[in-house]
């Protein structure tokens, strides 16, 4: 069975999408006609540049993988760019600072600088797919930067979204338009007293891990799928990321000979709870023992998790994320 596993997500095309979710920022509730703002999808300035900072106490407060987010427009139309570029971050700041780079200590760009044709529908939630799904960390706040040349609308005379304007949330904007706002390093304001709603979807079904990534020491990784308690699960580790590309999706791994050793349980002491059933709440815990030799030194490690279920295509459901570590001395 474990052997038919790494045979399937290696060579058959899944149709099976992984369970997902949705964090509001800051809610869910889109005004009909009122409370509408168009930074920075108004493209009568040509280009922008606009960091929405959200607080961890609006993310939830658990690592998530974030593959899409979405805005709200209140007017129909087709929003397009000749470039359009979206990056995240995490950021420990406690005020966002007018430099942008501030903002985005460790970018990473989840849309690449591209041309961009979005239809969007008026008072519904209207989705951007990111090409690189961002992992939020559970702990800091998150920046999520837009930025285009180019854009136009067809269908209104200017493109607006709902937005909230409680400075209580302490919900920051920084933000410059106009010629050159693309490339700009700083902003021209930055402000509290708006921003737009936005909702990010996230897989339900991650991995993360803890502890001491060293020699002689013992990782323990967190599965969690909350809509699939009961479920059984097999873990895999690989010295790449890959990918491994499954239909439509991808598998943060690589098809190498260690990925088949951790499958098929040839080292339960160093690979350990590596199969079983999620409980209840749909999580379950693997541990890898770092042996304690030197000679791993410097190694990177990366791991994921499958979920399986019966009248799944090829009985696989889910696919986790990837948490990867280095081990150390």
């Amino acid at each position: 069975m474990k052997r038919a596993i790494v045979a399937i997500v290696a060579l058959v095309a899944l149709a099976a999408a992984a369970a997902a979710g949705d964090v509001f920022v800051p809610n869910n509730t889109l005004p009909s006609s009122t409370g509408c703002n168009n930074y920075p999808f108004n493209p009568s300035y040509g280009e922008w540049r606009y960091q929405l900072i959200v607080p961890p106490t609006l993310l939830g407060g658990v690592p998530i993988e974030i593959t899409d987010v979405s805005f709200a427009p209140c007017q129909t139309v087709t929003f397009s760019a000749t470039t359009f570029e979206m990056t995240m971050s995490h950021t420990t700041l406690p005020t966002p600072s007018s430099t942008y780079a501030l903002n985005l200590p460790s970018p990473v760009v989840v849309i690449p600088a591209g041309p961009l044709t979005w239809q969007r529908t008026a008072h519904t939630w209207s989705t951007l797919r990111l090409a690189t799904p961002f992992q939020y960390n559970g702990m800091d706040s998150l920046t999520i930067e837009v930025r285009y040349q180019g854009g136009s609308i067809t269908g209104a005379t200017s493109s607006t979204d709902n937005q909230t304007s409680s400075s209580s949330l302490n919900y920051y904007r920084v933000y410059r338009s106009g010629t050159g706002a693309y490339l700009a390093t700083t902003a021209s304001s930055v402000t509290l007293t708006g921003a737009l709603m936005v909702r990010l979807t996230y897989s339900d079904i991650q991995i993360y891990g803890s502890g001491q990534p060293s020699i002689g020491k013992v990782i323990t990784l967190v599965l969690r799928s909350p809509t699939e308690g009961g479920l059984p699960y097999q873990a895999g580790t690989s010295l790449g990321t890959g990918p491994i590309v499954i239909g439509q999706r991808r598998l943060g791994l690589s098809l190498d000979d260690l990925l088949v050793v951790t499958v098929e349980g040839r080292l339960p002491a160093v690979f350990q709870q590596y199969a079983g059933l999620l409980d209840a709440a749909g999580l379950a815990q693997a541990k890898i023992a770092i042996p304690n030799s030197p000679a791993l030194v410097g190694v990177r490690l990366h791991s994921a998790f499958l979920t399986l279920g019966a009248g799944s295509p090829f009985g696989i459901k889910s696919i986790s994320n990837t948490f990867s570590f280095t081990v150390m001395r």
